[in-house]
């Protein structure tokens, strides 16, 4: 169980968001790929006779028509099949093995607590310059780099620059979305109360390191959600609160337009404009099966940044369907998460990245596993 536990992370680790990709030929990642899942798919059939998962089938076909009537490439379709392939034998190996369950579930938040501690000794050594940080251009990023704290990029508030921490993800948002996920998902991984609170406390302090927008905007609504629901704060307080931030963000927009260069606001905006141009266009074979990601990259000019709409318009209504059944299955038990999930799919897409799968993976089974490995002196 160890083997594959480490198997399992390596998987997650060389593939987007991260940063290895791009010191990796696309023939390593695929053979990768190929043996864990091999790996997984062997194992769960050894565990649960020759029973085909309803799933599995339910991807085959929704694939094959997606394939056949989109103008995809090949290797895109092979690759979002062997992502959710990943993610329905993952469920059925997790579910059978205990002991794999438990070193995942350790690993993750062994990593999760490691990561905020990082991003706060980064962001003081690079602000402080207590230590040598090579530049790199990726993309639209500039990163600054020290191989045992990660990346840290550049924040600009007007003429004030701080450090943005973005750890070895191409992009601190992405990296925000897992802090944020790790504060919904701490009721079930962690069952002693004041480690969960720890956990909580590291996972948003690193997620505020991040500077993503999309994270401060969801959490101080959720924030404030949470002290009305506990009569901490009267309604009328609350709105008038939250009017009174949306009316000091906006005005602050009208009289600095120029700031919105410094978030990724404009950079969506343009982006779901072209996507709604491609969408007026599209046929119905197109919207039911799908126009396919790289042809809507074309035709949009870039990708579209939001998960929702890659998979709606490039992969048709029947797959979003799919995928969005699956999600709900396994978040449910959650509302707060299910809506982050949502929330951040609005600006970045994490339907395909196996990071984001295993955990989706991990969430559930703590919480469908806690009656089952809960001890009753450990919540004290």
């Amino acid at each position: 169980m160890i083997v594959l536990c480490f198997l399992l992370w390596g998987y997650i680790c060389i593939y987007p968001p991260t940063i290895v990709p791009i010191f990796l030929d696309p023939s390593t990642r695929v053979i990768y790929e190929s043996i864990v899942l091999l790996t997984i798919v062997l194992y769960s059939r050894l565990r649960d006779t020759l029973k085909i998962p309803k799933d599995l089938l339910w991807l085959i076909v929704l694939v094959a028509l997606y394939w056949i009537f989109s103008q995809e490439e090949s290797k895109q379709v092979l690759s979002f099949f062997n992502k959710y392939v990943f993610l329905i034998f993952l469920i059925s190996v997790i579910r059978h093995s205990r002991s794999l369950f438990i070193w995942l579930r350790g690993t993750w938040i062994a990593v999760w607590f490691v990561m905020p501690v990082l991003a706060v000794l980064a962001c003081l050594i690079f602000a402080l310059n207590l230590a040598p940080y090579s530049a790199f251009r990726f993309g639209n990023y500039e990163y600054f780099n020290y191989p045992l704290l990660g990346l840290v990029l550049h924040k600009h508030f007007g003429s004030y620059i701080l450090p943005r921490y973005s750890s070895w993800f191409v992009e601190p948002g992405y990296l925000s979305f897992f802090f944020g996920a790790n504060i919904f998902m701490a009721r079930y991984l962690l069952f002693r109360v004041n480690w969960r609170r720890w956990f909580i406390g590291f996972n948003l302090v690193g997620g505020l390191l991040t500077f993503s927008v999309t994270f401060y905007i969801f959490f101080f609504v959720y924030f404030m959600y949470l002290l009305f629901r506990r009569n901490k704060l009267m309604p009328k307080t609350t709105i008038f609160i939250l009017c009174a931030v949306a009316a000091v963000g906006i005005v602050y927009i009208w009289r600095n337009p120029d700031q919105i260069a410094f978030t990724s606001f404009g950079d969506r905006a343009w982006r779901y404009l072209g996507a709604w141009r491609v969408f007026l266009g599209m046929q119905i074979k197109h919207l039911i099966f799908g126009y396919g990601i790289i042809p809507l990259q074309i035709a949009v000019g870039a990708g579209l940044g939001s998960g929702f709409l890659d998979i709606l318009l490039g992969r048709g209504l029947l797959v979003f369907i799919f995928v969005m059944r699956l999600l709900y299955r396994y978040t449910k038990y959650s509302p707060g998460l299910l809506l982050f999930i949502i929330f951040y799919n609005m600006a970045f897409n994490f339907f395909t990245y196996p990071i984001f799968l295993l955990a989706l993976v991990l969430g559930y089974e703590a919480y469908r596993r806690r009656t089952e490995i809960l001890v009753p002196e450990q919540v004290a």
